[in-house]
């Protein structure tokens, strides 16, 4: 799939790879503008949402987009980019006011756009159907089952505590709890 979306020329793609790659949720890349992506330094800044929300007049039940800020301050966070994502990223930068998924000032992309645009890709690379959210908590797994720091991943997701991180984005696989066990095992029995 990352081979897949780093050779997909459209902006939608580049999104889901910037979730799948740096567990953004679907609200924060769709409010995200080339402003907030430092190529200089190697940063995204995450700080704000878009969402649709219900609401409620006399003529009745309706929906609006809202770009708002982030839903705590644990939410809002600079996530560093690895070197060769920057070159990536530097070959479709767009300008600073324009939004990463459209590339222009004046249109965003809904949530339930990118989500129907994900669910697309998925079918075209014959990937079982997920969620988008799935992207984040695929993010979260490989980031510990390849033994990075839970306070580190807990910190890029904008997470209030590392309890959160682990106990609702983490799932380890059968083979890896397999492999863990035979490791621990091999260890304790080798002394």
């Amino acid at each position: 799939l990352w081979n897949y979306l780093r050779d997909d020329s459209r902006q939608s793609s580049l999104g889901i790879f910037l979730c799948l790659t740096y567990g953004l949720r679907i609200g924060e890349i769709c409010a995200l503008r080339w402003g907030d992506v430092d190529l200089r330094d190697g940063m995204i800044s995450v700080n704000r949402t878009l969402t649709r929300r219900q609401t409620f007049s006399k003529k009745g039940r309706k929906t609006e987009i809202s770009i708002s800020s982030l839903k705590s301050v644990f939410s809002e966070r600079k996530i560093p980019l690895a070197p060769r994502d920057v070159e990536f990223l530097s070959q479709r930068r767009r300008p600073n006011d324009a939004y990463v998924l459209t590339g222009s000032p004046l249109r965003y992309m809904e949530p339930r756009t990118l989500a129907n645009r994900f669910k697309k890709i998925l079918h075209e690379c014959d990937i079982p159907d997920v969620t988008f959210h799935s992207l984040r908590h695929s993010f979260a797994t490989r980031w510990v089952e390849l033994g990075y720091g839970v306070k580190i991943l807990s910190e890029i997701l904008g997470h209030s505590s590392v309890n959160v991180t682990l106990n609702y984005y983490v799932h380890p696989s059968t083979e890896s709890q397999r492999q863990s066990v035979s490791r621990f095992s091999n260890d304790l029995f080798s002394k």
